[in-house]
């Protein structure tokens, strides 16, 4: 009599397969995934041998050549009326707050003085322009 009771095998799972799947969905997903990056935006600063420095929290006002009659403010493209706005919520959370205008060397004077003028009639006292280090010659 044989009171042993037979052996059962023992489940294996073989990886080979689902490892092969995964790499394929990888494959997959890499290919058909659409990178957006968001446009990116040149500014030439002009150049100036005699400028300081600006405060690390400030808020930054961008004027790009191409951007015609909007600016960017906190990332996103306004006009002067939503700049307006979106300085005057600024102003009443900090008044002491410095606004930087880094506009591009093209960009013409009457609109970085629109800008400044923007500003400066929403109460903002300290007011400054971006600038590059010109080397000295």
């Amino acid at each position: 009599m044989n009171f042993r009771r037979p052996r059962r095998a023992i489940p294996e799972l073989d990886l080979t397969p689902l490892i092969d799947v995964i790499f394929q969905l990888l494959i997959f997903f890499l290919i058909t995934t659409t990178f957006v990056s968001s446009p990116g935006m040149s500014i030439q600063r002009p150049k100036a041998q005699n400028s300081g420095s600006l405060q690390d929290k400030r808020l930054t006002i961008e004027i790009p050549k191409e951007a015609g009659d909007t600016v960017v403010f906190e990332g996103k493209r306004l006009g002067v009326n939503e700049l307006r706005a979106a300085l005057m919520e600024a102003f009443k959370k900090n008044p002491e707050t410095q606004v930087a205008i880094d506009a591009d060397a093209q960009v013409e004077h009457r609109r970085v003085v629109e800008i400044m003028d923007v500003a400066t009639g929403v109460g903002f006292q300290r007011i400054g322009i971006v600038t590059s280090p010109n080397p000295q010659k």
